[in-house]
């Protein structure tokens, strides 16, 4: 008894479910993969983290937050348009690579102001304390300086929780050695342990998909396979020891092929 091929619909399926399953298995390694998106808020900033966002906006309080309403400052024309004309905000001077961003809270409006050096920082702020400091300075605002960055908060209704808010300001302190750093050895190694698990991890990811598309593959061919020959030896008329292989004809019990098979 000759077995009839497999019909072409079958290598189709066959195909379409191998390329769904390599689709799903380079998506799901490019997600485990850590990828740097490029400028994903619109904002024109000079330092971005690993998702795209500005690190400036990233130290805000709760940034996760307020991320798709903070709004970037890049002129005083900008400034103005967000939070008027101020008399403590004449120093600012877009001219001296300064980045800001603006967010308005629950507690007060927050401007967070950047230079590009600590010097500028220090100098900008010595203007901010003495604009502040001017009798006829009457705005609602209260002011620090965070590390390199000079924040204020403006139309507050408590004065605590404007400070809580800049309590919550983020700044990472960065050092940068003039010479040879004595802590290279330790970040080597901190680096070459964090890039071996996350190699190991992702082999294992890999492994653990391409035997997941394995075995996916093999059960959905062997399921159609046992349902096709179940088909078949359902035509067969006659009862066959032989498992529907072909035997000698001896005892004349073998089904015999007839013009529909």
């Amino acid at each position: 008894m000759t077995v009839p091929s497999l019909p072409n619909r079958v290598y189709r399926t066959f195909f379409i479910a191998f390329s769904v399953m390599v689709f799903i298995l380079f998506l799901g390694i490019d997600s485990a993969n850590e990828t740097k998106a490029q400028n994903a808020t619109g904002f024109q900033a000079s330092e971005y983290g690993p998702d795209g966002v500005p690190v400036l906006v990233r130290n805000l309080p709760d940034w996760k937050d307020v991320v798709d309403k903070a709004k970037w400052i890049d002129s005083r024309e900008s400034l103005i348009a967000n939070l008027g004309s101020r008399p403590v905000l004449e120093p600012v001077d877009f001219s001296k690579a300064l980045e800001a961003v603006f967010v308005e809270y629950p507690e007060g409006k927050l401007l967070i102001l950047e230079y590009g050096t600590p010097q500028l920082s220090a100098d900008a702020d010595k203007r901010f304390k003495d604009a502040l400091a001017d009798p006829s300075n009457t705005s609602n605002v209260i002011y620090r300086r965070v590390g390199n960055y000079n924040a204020f908060v403006f139309d507050f209704s408590d004065a605590t929780s404007a400070n809580q808010l800049l309590d919550k300001i983020y700044y990472g302190k960065v050092v940068q050695w003039l010479g040879e750093d004595p802590n290279m050895a330790e970040r080597l190694d901190r680096y070459l342990a964090s890039t071996t698990a996350q190699l190991f991890l992702g082999t294992i990811f890999t492994i653990s998909i391409g035997l997941g598309i394995t075995i996916g593959i093999g059960v959905f061919a062997g399921l159609f396979f046992f349902k096709y020959r179940q088909k078949q030896r359902g035509k067969l008329r006659t009862f066959s020891d032989a498992g529907g292989m072909t035997r000698i004809n001896i005892d004349g019990l073998s089904d015999q092929p007839t013009k529909d098979d």
